[in-house]
């Protein structure tokens, strides 16, 4: 079995639920999360590939795990939106980065989310869905932030609710919405949705084979893989279920243990 190597230099801290985004120049950008339970980072670092090492990048202005961060169209400017800080505050604020500072966007979100899900769109819109609340109920609510306005705005809702889901952008230019999970058992919760966003409708499309959230997507090979993950019960899930972009449907994928 081949094995990885350690990067020499190490980031400013531990990290978890923080967020690692490519740029378009090849630096790989790092975002909040937390060491601790009382040690929520505002922290941002940046990986070299070329020098094999961490610098930092200044900081968020506030502290956040559980966000999501977008790459925008021009491929070096990233929108974080939500997450949760040290006071378990769901947050609906949102930061985009200049240079190296971290100025808010115009408006908020609609509602504080954590665990949601951000896919940026064709026209350089992101679009950002489910999560949880601020009680922690699981949510169906979906917005849209314009790159133009920095601004939020509200698009109609998933037909599930659902957190710890994924948005997986489609060569058609639809996103594909699969996975997550709520407070109760619920089948809906198989059913993956498509989003256009001409139309801003959403469509029910086919069955996963099995309940998947805290998973990742990757488009491949005219398919959306979609890997492990948790399910029914916290189960550590090995299966992997492969969405066919021609034929819209399911199938388990077979993987070789290296």
């Amino acid at each position: 079995m081949n094995r990885g190597s350690y990067v020499p230099s190490s980031m400013n801290g531990g990290h978890a639920l923080h967020t690692a985004t490519l740029l378009k120049n090849g630096q790989l950008l790092i975002v909040g999360g937390f060491e601790s339970i009382y040690n929520t980072h505002s922290n941002v670092q940046l990986y070299d590939s070329s020098s094999n090492t961490f610098v930092s990048r200044g900081s968020l202005n506030i502290v956040r795990n559980s966000h999501t961060a977008t790459l925008l169209n021009d491929g070096l400017r990233v929108l974080v939106t939500g997450g949760e800080n040290l006071y378990i505050d769901r947050l609906s604020t949102a930061e985009i980065s200049v240079s190296d500072s971290w100025l808010y966007t115009l408006s908020n979100m609609m509602i504080g989310r954590f665990g949601h899900a951000a896919v940026l769109l064709p026209n350089g819109d992101v679009l950002v869905a489910g999560g949880l609340s601020i009680n922690r109920s699981a949510l169906s609510s979906v917005e849209i932030y314009d790159t133009n306005t920095s601004t939020f705005s509200p698009t109609k809702s998933m037909t599930c609710t659902r957190s710890y889901l994924t948005l997986t952008l489609l060569p058609s230019g639809n996103v594909l919405i699969a996975g997550g999970i709520a407070q109760k058992k619920d089948e809906c919760l198989l059913v993956s949705e498509l989003y256009d966003p001409i139309t801003g409708e959403w469509t029910s499309t086919r069955l996963l084979n099995t309940i998947h959230y805290r998973h990742v997507t990757v488009l491949f090979n005219n398919s959306v893989l979609l890997i492990g993950g948790l399910g029914n019960g916290s189960i550590r899930l090995n299966e992997c279920e492969r969405y066919n972009l021609e034929k819209l449907s399911f199938s388990q994928a077979q993987f070789k243990r290296y």
